[in-house]
Parts: C-alpha cells; sequence; structure tokens
C-alpha cells in the first residue's frame, strides 16, 4: 500500500507557514464533501464561513477539490455538472484510501 500523504506545492509556498492552514482547510472540506451530495462552490464556501467563522474562498475550494484526485490524498472521484448559466456543482465521492488519510483529524 502506498503512503499517503499531504503535498502542497507552488511558487510562494512556504511549509512553515501554509502547510498546517491548507490541511485544516482540506480537512474541512472534505468533511462537508464526503457525504457525496451536490454542492456549488458558493454553498461550500458560505456553509463552512459560517460554521468556522473563516473565509473559504471559492478558488481556494475549487483547488481542494482538485486536491482530492492526486494519487497522494488517495484518488478519489470529483464529479462536476453544469446547471447552466455558468454554475457547477461538485460531488466527492471518497476513496477508501482518502477516507483512511482523512479519518486521522489533523
Amino acid at each position: 500500500m502506498r503512503q499517503l500523504t499531504f503535498e502542497f506545492k507552488g511558487e510562494g509556498y512556504d511549509s512553515k507557514y501554509d502547510k498546517k492552514r491548507l490541511i485544516t482547510q482540506l480537512q474541512r472540506v472534505y468533511d462537508m464533501m464526503r457525504d457525496s451530495e451536490w454542492r456549488s462552490l458558493k454553498e461550500i464556501s458560505d456553509t463552512l464561513s459560517l460554521i468556522y467563522d473563516n473565509r473559504f474562498p471559492e478558488a481556494s475550494i475549487s483547488a481542494d477539490l482538485r486536491s482530492f484526485r492526486r494519487a497522494s490524498h488517495g484518488s478519489s472521484i470529483v464529479e462536476r455538472q453544469n446547471e447552466g448559466h455558468g454554475l457547477f456543482l461538485y460531488r466527492l465521492i471518497p476513496s477508501p484510501e482518502t477516507e483512511e488519510l482523512f479519518a486521522n483529524k489533523f
């Protein structure tokens, strides 16, 4: 079985300052989406912002949803459904590996 890890990269990324924040946001998005219900980025953002009294930008949530597809995050399925007029709904279907990775509650 391969080792799953939280890998982040990109210009300006500094593990010392960013890793904990990114893992926390990813965990919160996962906790909301693991029920495999269809949701818009706005719905996810608004709900998480209300629950945690913090900002959850739609662009960040979109990036988090894409990251669930990564092999290092368990290769889960993220489906996208076009509702028209530029509105898309998203659904996460977590793999057993992703479920195991996020069960540790960082």
